[in-house]
């Protein structure tokens, strides 16, 4: 139960700060328009393979967490970081560029937290 509590408090302040990170980000003025002649293409297996890499750093930070590992909190902010600069690029993306396999991948990792991480 002690465990749970701990996780649900680190989940609670990983939201808080993304939450205001943005926050900030919004605040932010935005850069201006690139004048590219051609669309921006994006290497979306190698997004879903950053994807796959901050999924399994999460599942295992937890699990040290779960364990009762205080030092393993430090590390969620790195792996915070990098989920927004995911989740931001991944917005950029054409959906037309997004292919149905990308999408099943896409399914297949998300599986994989919610398989890990059952007792959320």
């Amino acid at each position: 139960m002690k465990k749970l509590f701990i996780l649900i408090t680190i989940l609670l302040i990983l939201l808080a700060t993304t939450a205001c990170q943005n926050r900030n980000q919004q605040n932010q003025t935005p850069p201006p328009p690139a004048t590219q002649a051609t669309p921006e293409t994006f290497d979306i297996d190698a997004l879903l393979d950053d994807y796959e890499e901050i999924v399994d750093l999460y599942i295992a930070i937890v699990n040290d967490v779960m364990t009762g590992s205080i030092d393993a909190i430090e590390q969620f902010e790195t792996i915070q970081n990098r989920m927004i600069i995911w989740q931001q690029t991944m917005e950029n993306i054409p959906e037309d560029q997004i292919l149905p396999e990308h999408l099943q991948r896409l399914e297949i990792i998300a599986q994989k937290l919610d398989d890990a991480l059952p007792e959320l």
